[in-house]
């Protein structure tokens, strides 16, 4: 309990740095993306954002499965840009396909 709650703090720390830099340049941030949390961009793709990130210098290993490793491992994507209109990050269930018919957005 204590490695996920030691996450969601690192993500909420994260997204307040990404937000900010969005801010001051009068720019929009996206909802918080990771493949496998939205229908539509599956965990098989998680090499692929992987290799964008130099995963051997910070420890973390991607298995055969698409998993980071150690387990207790975040990665996500959230875009910025000028023609954004969101200033805070946020649920992927935001961008999901299935957020009309999902039986967990009952917090949308």
């Amino acid at each position: 309990m204590l490695g996920l709650s030691l996450l969601e703090k690192l993500g909420q720390y994260v997204s307040e740095i990404v937000e900010h830099s969005a801010r001051e340049r009068c720019w929009g941030v996206t909802p918080i993306l990771s493949p496998g949390s939205v229908n539509g961009w599956q965990l098989s793709e998680q090499p692929l954002l992987c290799s964008l990130l130099p995963l051997h210098q910070i420890e973390v290993e991607l298995t055969d499965m698409g998993m980071l490793k150690p387990s207790k491992s975040l990665c996500f994507l959230v875009g910025t840009g000028p023609g954004l209109k969101e200033s805070k990050i946020g649920t992927p269930c935001k961008a999901c396909r299935k957020k009309n018919s999902c039986t967990m957005n009952s917090h949308l």
